[in-house]
């Protein structure tokens, strides 16, 4: 078996111009062309959808761009070659949808008020799987963080009552977030 070196592997670059895509193996090439043509037909061009191979790895990913470059599906290039109609990539997509929270579907501009945003202001999709456990374990590092740059503070005041018992209010600002 032959070793790589890992100096030989060349970091994934995106593709940004019409002649950068030229210079794509073709057939690459023509692949990335009907996944997105696939994407836009079944769920809109509005999703802004973003299709990035990566010819060393046989990965292609796909992104939703109007939601986040962050947050992508990766398919093996080989089984989006063997998907004669390409299937695979309406499900890719669909399931980005749904990751935001959002239906399969054609894009709407009501769509945009019903997503989850981060303390960063910019969306964030449900990458857990519906294990509250963790999704709260992501919330709270998401929170310390913000809190440790500076752009969440959290606030308490102590209300006491007549009969002695206190209650504690708890606020959280965050800085850049509409008042």
């Amino acid at each position: 078996m032959q070793s790589i070196d890992k100096d030989d592997i060349k970091p994934r670059e995106w593709i940004s111009d019409p002649k950068e895509f030229e210079e794509l193996d073709a057939a690459l090439g023509n692949l990335c062309k009907h996944v997105a043509q696939k994407l836009c037909r079944k769920y809109g061009i509005e999703w802004r959808w973003v299709i990035q191979p990566d010819p060393v790895g046989g990965i292609i990913t796909v992104y939703a761009s109007k939601l986040s470059m962050s947050y992508g599906f990766n398919l093996l290039t080989k089984v989006v070659q063997e998907d004669a109609n390409l299937d695979c990539i309406t499900r890719a997509g669909g399931e980005i949808l749904e990751r935001f929270g959002l239906p399969r579907g054609k894009f709407k501009p009501e769509y945009m008020a019903r997503l989850v945003y981060g303390l960063d202001m910019s969306p964030k999709p449900d990458m857990l799987d519906k294990s509250s456990g963790l999704l709260h374990k992501h919330r709270d590092q998401e929170l310390t963080k913000a809190m440790q740059d500076g752009t969440a503070l959290l606030e308490t005041k102590d209300e006491t009552h007549e009969d002695g018992s206190v209650t504690r209010h708890v606020a959280l600002g965050v800085k850049g977030a509409e008042e």
